[in-house]
């Protein structure tokens, strides 16, 4: 590992954890410029409904709403918006839903009811104060005395208090009741509003906010908006290419590599049926860049990728590793495709207590779309990071993980590989396949699902690991690459029906007939067995080659 090759003034310019505009334009920060869609969208007199999953960005997103209408263009100097808007300044509330306390529907009530009277009477200190102790009864009383269209009205996460209060209906019903008394206010008075714009995770019916079509408009799936949130390949070149040298020199690793490397990990998001081009999630790529030397950890995971509405579905589903192995297809990158979903059930507003699972998934960013027909569209784990989140919240739902005997046994796998020492490769992974699968788990009818288990629990700090990775005749299993070495893994399943014997010689002619590891300098090729019934590796063998290494 090569010593950071950036001063901490530099690093200091990536916009983490920050997610306030006018604070990251003041400071010199990098802001991806996304005004061309601001000033799009803010040019219209209308109420936005907008979805993406949680650390995409949403709040800046907000943010930026409410420099350009209560400052103009002063923190927009040198952006796209600059010299395009020509309105003038508004009183804009800022609502922040995930803020207020949940612990009951009285601590809920008066959060909420408090920052609404602190902004309108900051805002309107001319207005006499109401009494009211309801935030629809507050709302209406402020609105009925405002003048024009004249406010804009920001809220973020309206969602969070209904997601984060499902193991408590009671509360969750309360919670429901009021956010749905204050949105009907809001519908009916909406004619005092130059602007309002809403975010959250789901499109949650009972809220009256979905059952007016002509109140607010949904842009979660319009085309024109797929890339708002997120950042594209150009951008990321465009911006942070001084930070992906970076990454390279300090991980020691080609630019061709790097560039390679973070795509399969924190790519691949697309949210809207025909989008011309899949995104990076913003909170891993930022912290990836910020922290090279730390390798290609799992932020999703850590962070955005377990938010309670998805953690207390798992909790009822019979959740097993055999769910990541569905294969319906590939898409063009050779992502396999787990599943469909209709375009109705795409664009429909659900019920909180039954969210389908496969649009629950999508609205929480562990899938993503991809266009299939008319009626139904594809379902993908986006990237490799959110893959492994699935695998390690499988093993958390189980109870299960290494033992330290076997977490150190992980440190020889670099070693195992550039010597050819396959015995020791085999006791690793016989070691993920005992600890980390449960005696119920169904994971050893699928080699897809044994072979991602090995590979999600392999460090990236180990190795440089790749899976399905293509050539001019297949996909291979599994690679595994040292700065010396790269080691082409192919694994097939034996059960009853088909011998160990039989199910060695098809992954020794296949290996053979698709030329994996032919690409590298020192490759070497072998062949694993896994056998069900034993639920363990049984039988390996090293491939050998007509040609010499080179």
């Amino acid at each position: 590992m090569q010593i950071q090759t950036l001063s901490q003034e530099i690093l200091d310019k990536i916009p983490i954890p920050i997610a306030d505009f006018q604070t990251i334009r003041e400071n010199g920060q990098i802001y991806v410029d996304k005004t061309q869609y601001i000033l799009d969208l803010a040019q219209q007199k209308k109420a936005f409904f907008f979805a993406r999953p949680r650390r995409f960005g949403k709040s800046l997103l907000l943010s930026t709403f409410a420099s350009l209408f209560s400052r103009g263009t002063k923190d927009f100097k040198g952006l796209a918006l600059e010299n395009a808007w020509d309105d003038q300044c508004y009183p804009v509330f800022y609502f922040n839903f995930a803020e207020y306390k949940r612990s009951s529907i009285q601590a809920f009530t008066e959060d909420f009811c408090f920052d609404l009277k602190n902004q309108f009477e900051s805002l309107y200190p001319e207005i006499e104060s109401t009494s009211a102790e309801q935030p629809n009864n507050i709302l209406s009383y402020y609105l009925r005395k405002i003048q024009g269209r004249s406010i804009v009205i920001l809220i973020d996460e309206y969602d969070r208090p209904l997601t984060h209060t499902m193991d408590n209906k009671e509360i969750q019903n309360k919670i429901l009741d009021c956010i749905s008394s204050f949105f009907n206010v809001l519908k009916r008075q909406f004619h005092k509003c130059r602007f309002l714009f809403i975010t959250g995770i789901t499109r949650i019916a009972h809220v009256n906010l979905f059952s007016d079509a002509n109140f607010i408009t949904d842009i979660t799936y319009f085309d024109k908006y797929a890339n708002l949130l997120g950042i594209t390949q150009n951008e990321l070149e465009s911006y942070f290419t001084l930070y992906i040298q970076n990454a390279a020199s300090i991980l020691d690793i080609t630019l061709e590599n790097i560039y390679r490397r973070i795509k399969d990990y924190y790519n691949g998001y697309q949210f809207t049926l025909h989008a011309k081009e899949t995104v990076y999630a913003p909170w891993s790529i930022f912290n990836f860049l910020l922290m090279p030397e730390n390798g290609f950890i799992n932020y999703w995971y850590e962070s955005a990728g377990t938010p309670t509405i998805l953690v207390n579905y798992l909790k009822e589903f019979d959740y097993e590793f055999s769910f990541l192995a569905k294969n319906t297809g590939s898409d063009t990158l050779g992502h396999k495709s787990i599943g469909t979903i209709t375009i109705d059930e795409l664009q429909s507003k659900t019920d909180i207590e039954s969210i389908p699972f496969p649009v629950l998934l999508l609205q929480t960013g562990h899938y993503t779309l991809r266009y299939r027909n008319p009626k139904r569209a594809d379902l993908y784990f986006p990237n490799e990071e959110v893959f492994h989140t699935f695998i390690l919240l499988a093993m958390r739902f189980q109870n299960k993980e290494l033992t330290l005997e076997s977490e150190d046994l992980l440190n020889q796998i670099p070693q195992a590989i550039d010597t050819l020492s396959i015995d020791i490769l085999v006791k690793i992974f016989n070691a993920i396949l005992t600890e980390c699968t449960s005696p119920k788990s169904n994971i050893f009818s699928n080699e897809y699902a044994i072979r991602d288990l090995i590979f999600t629990v392999i460090p990236d700090s180990l190795v440089f690991k790749t899976r399905e990775s293509p050539n001019a005749f297949g996909y291979s299993d599994l690679e595994l690459r040292t700065k010396q070495s790269c080691l082409c893994i192919e694994m097939k399943r034996a059960y009853p029906g088909k011998s160990v014997q039989k199910a060695f010689f098809e992954g020794y002619q296949q290996i053979e007939m698709r030329n994996y590891g032919l690409a590298t300098r020192k490759y070497s090729r072998v062949v694993m067995v896994i056998e069900s019934e034993k639920r363990m590796i049984t039988k390996w063998a090293l491939v050998p080659h007509s040609y010499e290494n080179r």
